[in-house]
């Protein structure tokens, strides 16, 4: 029913305005049915001299003593057709009453058909407000609203909003004015309606004292709408580059810091996690390890298998670090064909082969030793070391004379 009811209001809009463009081009029913006159034509029916002129005394005439104005029709400035009823105008200005020098929003909304225009003049010294598009309401009618501002500023006199008018013009050449009646509004003191006036400050933010039982939200809501009116302007701009790149500089910066405090954890780390191998030479630090045990008097406390295996230990770790291989780890047989492939002398393989024999003797055999076999064992483990130990290059007789010789020439 709605789609119907628009499509026969469109219809009919659209039939109003074919008729009344006919009716302001001078075309009327009569003359549609007539055949158009020429220029020529038309001088002659003005002029009286027709070849079909009326026959004297003919009372009733006849088509060719009408004149042009008849056959033309009116003029178009002329109305056509019965005027419509003027618009429905109506204004409201708010607030009311007003305070001095506050801005007064008058609000004139006109309801007119939709073959009507409409155009609001309004009064001396009004600002121009936002004129809304036309809306249809339920009889089909279009609601115009035009709004615009003004301001009282004298005290002591109301504000008065005259010479508001509405020009109006519709099909037919019909125009018209609807003038409004000036409208007063009184203009309120600024501490109207305040008994305990106060200066308006963050504490006191309606002019007046905050009763008690004036609830926080209300207290917070003024109090923002006092800082929102009094708050001091804001000078800063945000420079958004200048930002990014200081961020990325940062973050940059914050980067290779912690970059540098994990370079210096891992180094730590890895320090922690390498042995410590001492630089000094394989003979010394097994000469050093042979007088902490004798230090340790395990034989007089008779602990000979003690004593024997730390005896086997510092033979073995002394030809690990001598010999570049780890004989911590290795059985005596691996001892025996590590040091084969070393082509020493045959005394160094008979006292090696001597020692392990007893070693092995007592650490797997279980067999009875004396204080006497042990002094005979670490007897060779010295001797071992002082066959294989690598020898201290001192130089020759004839480099040092050599030296001197430089030294004394001038």
């Amino acid at each position: 029913m709605i789609k119907t009811r628009q499509i026969h209001e469109h219809l009919s809009s659209t039939l109003l305005i074919s008729l009344s463009l006919l009716i302001i081009f001078g075309f009327t029913p009569n003359s549609l049915a007539q055949s158009p006159l020429s220029p020529d034509k038309r001088s002659k029916v003005s002029d009286g001299s027709s070849d079909s002129a009326q026959a004297p005394g003919d009372p009733l005439g006849s088509p060719a003593s009408t004149t042009a104005d008849q056959l033309v029709g009116p003029p178009a400035s002329q109305p056509v057709g019965p005027p419509p009823s003027p618009p429905q105008v109506t204004i409201n200005c708010d607030p009311n009453p007003t305070p001095v020098a506050a801005p007064v929003t008058c609000v004139v909304r006109i309801t007119h058909p939709q073959t009507m225009t409409v155009q609001v003049t309004a009064p001396p010294g009004a600002e121009s407000g936002i004129a809304s598009l036309p809306k249809v309401n339920e009889q089909g009618l279009f609601v115009t609203k035009r709004l615009f501002t003004i301001r009282q500023i004298e005290l002591n006199k109301p504000l008065r909003v005259k010479g508001v008018q509405v020009r109006w013009s519709a099909l037919g050449n019909h125009e018209g004015v609807v003038k409004l009646p000036p409208q007063k509004i009184p203009v309120k003191m600024m501490l109207m309606g305040v008994s305990d006036p106060k200066p308006r400050d963050l504490a006191h933010p309606t002019g007046q004292r905050l009763e008690p039982e004036t609830t926080q939200e209300k207290t917070i809501n003024a109090r923002e709408a006092f800082w929102q009116r009094h708050q001091p302007p804001s000078l800063t701009e945000r420079n958004w580059t200048l930002i990014i790149i200081l961020g990325a500089m940062i973050v940059s910066a914050l980067g290779i810091f912690l970059g540098w405090l994990i370079r210096l954890w891992a180094e730590a780390r890895a320090r922690r996690n390498i042995p410590f191998v001492d630089p000094r030479p394989a003979h010394i630090i097994a000469f050093e390890s042979l007088e902490e045990l004798e230090r340790a008097r395990l034989i007089e406390e008779g602990a000979f298998k003690i004593y024997s295996h730390r005896l086997s230990e510092i033979l073995r770790a002394y030809f690990g670090k001598r010999y570049e291989f780890n004989g911590l780890e290795m059985t005596s047989d691996e001892l025996r064909e590590a040091m084969t492939s070393l082509k020493l002398n045959d005394e160094t393989y008979l006292v090696l082969e001597d020692f392990l024999s007893d070693t092995d003797l007592i650490k797997f055999a279980d067999m009875m030793t004396s204080a006497h076999a042990i002094e005979e064992s670490r007897h060779r483990v010295y001797r071992l070391i002082d066959l294989t130990k690598v020898e201290d290059e001192e130089p020759d007789d004839q480099d040092q004379a050599s030296k001197v010789e430089e030294v004394k020439l001038p």
